[in-house]
């Protein structure tokens, strides 16, 4: 189980700011590159995404004070199918269909199913690619007998290798900020159970253009 304080926070935030300040740099070294590495992406080429790895539940804050509450699952896995096209050679826009499994402290496994639509930015330096991506949509969670659905926002930070000019292989990483809204039942039976669930992702990625 992994146990949540505001260090494990400060520590994500640190980690994302590390890597938007990796890229802006790099981006940087591209603007003074005599000859920039660009990919012939145009108006209406299209891709796939595969991506595999894990699903770490951070820290549950509610939202009456601002506390953190421990999320009493572990570590759990994460694949996801994306499917997308091109606007620019830089600009993209698709949809990415996620799932998920977690364990409790009893074994009993929690389910989510996001569906999410996003747009991303690629900056392309040193032969490669860093996609930088917005999405928002739908969290579907099912645990036991119950299950519900909630709006999601998510950040992306990928690093990708072109293998040829079909196939990049590379490494993704995804913020989720997920507000959750207790039920009638629940504020019944416990109030102030309002807060914002946060995971992140880390997985590897297969991309296919066509």
């Amino acid at each position: 189980m992994i146990s949540v304080n505001s260090k494990q926070a400060v520590f994500v935030l640190l980690l994302l700011c590390i890597c938007s300040l990796v890229l802006f740099s790099q981006n940087e070294e591209e603007n003074q590159e005599a000859i920039p590495f660009t990919p012939q992406y145009i108006l209406g080429d299209t891709f796939i995404a595969l991506n595999l790895g894990t699903f770490i539940p951070l820290f549950f804050q509610y939202v009456h004070d601002g506390s953190l509450a421990e999320a009493e699952i572990f570590l759990g896995i994460k694949g996801s199918f994306q499917f997308g096209t091109y606007i620019t050679s830089r600009f993209s826009l698709s949809i990415e269909l996620d799932g998920g499994m977690f364990f409790d402290t009893n074994f009993v496994a929690f389910w989510v199913l996001p569906i999410i639509v996003k747009g991303t930015y690629t900056i392309y330096a040193l032969g490669l690619e860093f996609p930088l991506s917005l999405g928002t949509g739908i969290f579907i969670e099912a645990y036991k007998e119950a299950s519900r659905m909630d709006f999601v926002i998510k950040p992306d930070i990928g690093l990708l290798w072109q293998f040829d000019p079909n196939w990049c292989f590379g490494l993704n990483i995804g913020y989720w900020w997920v507000p959750h809204i207790a039920s009638q039942e629940q504020e019944e039976k416990k109030p102030n159970q309002h807060m914002f669930l946060n995971f992140l992702d880390i997985t590897f990625s297969t991309v296919y253009h066509f």
